[in-house]
């Protein structure tokens, strides 16, 4: 927890000049013991996983490092606020249990993804014509985006970060799809 309020705080410093850009709201509805600082763009997403990432997870947090390689929209942490999403990485579309994990999340100041982004490893430039502006803080990539797939279209909305102290996991939900 203190990793990731020592993050949220260096977001707000650098919002104070820099701004947060696009706001971000998730889908979910508000849950009335997470109170969510706007300011840094903080929300509640999902992420979805299998049951042997649970204990990991929960224990030492997030770990971007961990992340395959040659992610849609880059080598980070993936969260949706689409419970259909989440699903697909969840563990139960095969038949065994499924896991959420409810997380808040700093968005910060967020990149909208224009396509996709396999070969990142870190945040995109929030200028690309000039870096001293900096980094981006998340990538958000919405519904439409052309994702060079074989459906070609982003279906859902996924948020993906690069620092994974800029995430807490809240609560896991295990779940099984019934027949």
């Amino acid at each position: 927890w203190k990793q990731s309020a020592f993050r949220k705080e260096e977001i707000k410093k650098e919002s104070e000049t820099a701004g947060i850009g696009t706001v971000v709201e998730s889908e979910l509805p508000p849950l009335d013991w997470i109170q969510l600082d706007k300011s840094v763009n903080e929300v509640v997403l999902l992420h979805g996983t299998h049951s042997d990432k649970i204990d990991m997870i929960t224990q030492y947090g997030f770990d971007q490092r961990m992340a395959r390689e040659g992610g849609l929209y880059g080598q980070g942490v993936y969260f949706t606020d689409q419970s259909c999403k989440s699903m697909q990485y969840s563990g139960a579309p095969d038949g065994t249990l499924g896991y959420f994990i409810l997380s808040r999340v700093v968005l910060g100041h967020p990149h909208i993804a224009t396509g996709a982004m396999k070969n990142v490893k870190v945040e995109p430039f929030r200028d690309d014509r000039d870096p001293s502006k900096g980094r981006s803080n998340s990538v958000v990539v919405n519904p439409g985006t052309d994702n060079g797939g074989a459906y070609r279209a982003q279906v859902h909305r996924e948020f993906v970060l690069f620092s994974s102290h800029q995430a807490y996991p809240e609560l896991v939900v295990c779940f099984k799809l019934q027949a």
